[in-house]
């Protein structure tokens, strides 16, 4: 289906590209076209379209799975042996049009404006996914680790989910952001009593930890923190971390058949 582009957000991956160290390999910097967080309206379909019709209005995910295997099917093209990646293995948004497979395209309510479609599938998609397989719920204490816009936006989701958040982040600026946006606790980690500050909050450490910037102190940090994890050697952290993802999580991936709920969590303020 040909889709006409309304927004297409800017992604630190992006950046990525730009300098010559795409975060995902595929075409040659210059060479084809980025962007891989769009929305826009849906200008023509092709014969096997179903649930779509021309004039509506979509968000894009960025993977294009097969549309066959058991994760497309189970909503997680980013897990699609044969996935492609728009804006990186394939030709991107940055563009009037695009055309897309009908799997891809997300109904996009009216209340919300192309410009917040355009970042939801990554940036809430992501972090209500990851919340949702952390089985997070309201009463829970989660920490999030790094404040950029996908920690501000695990912020947000928690907060709607119920939770009760503590923000750790080295920059001032995203700490006071987060605290606007509902963060009932921050801490800069480089304090030199940042565990004393958590065990403060709630001395066994936290029930959840979800990990936004890929810094090794970070993780290291968050799964320091969790509940039933601290007593686990430093060694042992590759292990720990590969057996208790459902307490510490990093927010890579997502599930894009629970977009819709994490949209309407956020905009309802349901659980």
């Amino acid at each position: 289906m040909l889709v006409k582009v309304k927004a297409s957000a800017l992604c630190r991956s992006d950046m990525s590209i730009y300098h010559g160290r795409p975060l995902i390999e595929g075409f040659p910097s210059g060479t084809f076209i980025t962007g891989h967080e769009p929305s826009g309206i849906v200008s023509k379909t092709g014969p096997c379209v179903k649930g779509l019709k021309e004039g509506d209005r979509v968000a894009l995910i960025a993977f294009i799975g097969c549309g066959h295997c058991r994760y497309c099917r189970g909503g997680e093209p980013n897990l699609c042996e044969s996935t492609g990646v728009l804006g990186f293995t394939t030709h991107g948004a940055d563009a009037e049009y695009i055309v897309v497979p009908e799997r891809v395209c997300l109904p996009l309510p009216e209340s919300l404006s192309f410009e917040i479609g355009a970042i939801t599938t990554d940036a809430i998609g992501n972090l209500y996914s990851t919340m949702k397989s952390i089985h997070l719920v309201g009463g829970d204490l989660v920490a999030i680790t790094g404040l950029g816009p996908m920690g501000l936006s695990g912020v947000i989701t928690a907060v709607s989910m119920g939770a009760t958040v503590i923000g750790i982040d080295p920059v001032e600026d995203r700490l006071k952001r987060a605290r606007e946006l509902g963060a009932h606790y921050v801490i800069n980690p480089q304090q030199p009593d940042i565990l004393e500050s958590i065990k403060a909050i709630s001395k066994n450490g936290v029930d959840k930890s979800v990990e936004c910037s890929g810094v090794e102190s970070a993780i290291n940090l968050a799964l320091d923190i969790t509940k039933n994890m601290e007593w686990w050697p430093r060694s042992a952290k590759l292990v720990r971390k590969k057996y208790r993802l459902n307490q510490a999580r990093s927010s890579s991936g997502r599930s894009s058949h629970i977009w819709g709920p994490g949209i309407l969590t956020l905009m309802n303020g349901k659980k």
